[in-house]
Formats: structure tokens, C-alpha cells, sequence
């Protein structure tokens, strides 16, 4: 695959899917960005702070995203990426803890998260500041991630991916599943 490695590690699938119910008893998605954080800031409030790593850390994403101008307002004080080292205590002891020590013993992370890709969305054509680890849960034939001009469908059978996500790229799911992910955030 064009501008994504498959990595050597993996992760059972079962326990994967089985941890993401198990997650949802207890946590809901963001309500504008589809996504619950693993990881969260040393500042996060307790309540809910597997919010804190939902959304972009530079513009204001939400009912309100755009100015009189029409450009995206940015966050006034923005988190620093490397700020979201610590694991959000309700994963303590799950598959996504796991994930979370099994990564970071290899690499230096930022926000790690469940990300959501809704059925018949697409995602903007953009840049991120840092590569992308992917590892899907639930997906189907119509989810793809287009880095440049390739476009990649990652199946869900527990396989870690790095995707160059510093170049232009999007998501999209056309199919008629949700698409869900753990993304981490590559620093180094």
C-alpha cells in the first residue's frame, strides 16, 4: 500500500470488538467529532475526559466552526500534542491499554483515540502534523483512507498500520457501517 506500512504487531480482533462494546457501556462519542479518547491531558477534567482528546487541536469543529468570514475559528489556547501521554482511567486494565503500552514502549504518541467514520461521510482533504497509527475494528469493502492518490482499504482482522498522514489525505465510508478505528498520533 501506497504511503502506509503495515507494522509486525497485532492484535486480536475479538478482544478488539469485544472491548469496543464493552467501552460504549460506559462512554459515548464526542457529539461533533465521532470520537472517544483513549488518552487525555494531564489537565483533563475527570468528568468525561475521554473527551479531551476529541476534535483538532487548532480549530473550533462543532455548530459554530466558522466565522462571518467563513474561515475556521481556531482554538484561542490550544493542547500540545504531547500533552495526551496519560491513559483516561476508565481503560485501565482493557484491550485498549494494552494498545496504549504496546505502542508507547515503541513509540513516542500523542492523542490515541477511537475515531468513527459514520455511513456515506467523508472527511476534508488535509494535512496532519504527525503520521497516523490505524487500527481497525469494524470496517467495510466501502471505508478507505486516500493518502495523495491511493486509495486503501485497512481490514479489520487486528493488523497495526502507520499511515504517512502528513500528506494530503482523507477518509471516506461509503458503505452502510460505521468505520471505526483506534488512531494513535506518531511524534517522533
Amino acid at each position: 500500500m501506497k504511503h502506509i506500512e503495515k507494522l509486525d504487531l497485532s492484535f486480536d480482533i475479538d478482544a478488539l470488538k469485544q472491548g469496543l462494546c464493552d467501552v460504549l457501556q460506559i462512554c459515548d462519542w464526542h457529539p461533533y467529532h465521532n470520537q472517544i479518547g483513549i488518552t487525555q491531558s494531564i489537565a483533563a477534567d475527570a468528568s468525561e475526559a475521554w473527551h479531551d482528546a476529541a476534535g483538532s487541536l487548532l480549530y473550533q469543529w462543532g455548530n459554530d466552526a466558522f466565522d462571518e468570514n467563513g474561515r475556521l475559528k481556531s482554538i484561542a489556547n490550544p493542547k500540545i500534542e504531547s500533552e495526551f501521554s496519560h491513559l483516561v482511567k476508565e481503560f485501565a486494565g482493557t484491550i485498549f491499554d494494552d494498545i496504549y503500552h504496546q505502542l508507547s514502549s515503541t513509540y513516542n504518541l500523542g492523542r490515541i483515540r477511537l475515531m468513527k467514520s459514520r455511513p456515506k461521510t467523508c472527511l476534508s482533504w488535509h494535512t496532519d502534523s504527525e503520521k497516523r497509527i490505524h487500527i481497525p475494528i469494524i470496517t467495510n469493502p466501502g471505508a478507505r483512507l486516500v493518502i495523495e492518490d491511493s486509495a486503501n482499504h485497512l481490514p479489520a482482522d487486528g493488523s497495526v498500520y502507520l499511515a504517512d498522514t502528513t500528506l494530503y489525505h482523507t477518509a471516506f465510508n461509503s458503505g452502510f457501517q460505521d468505520r471505526i478505528h483506534v488512531v494513535a498520533c506518531v511524534l517522533d
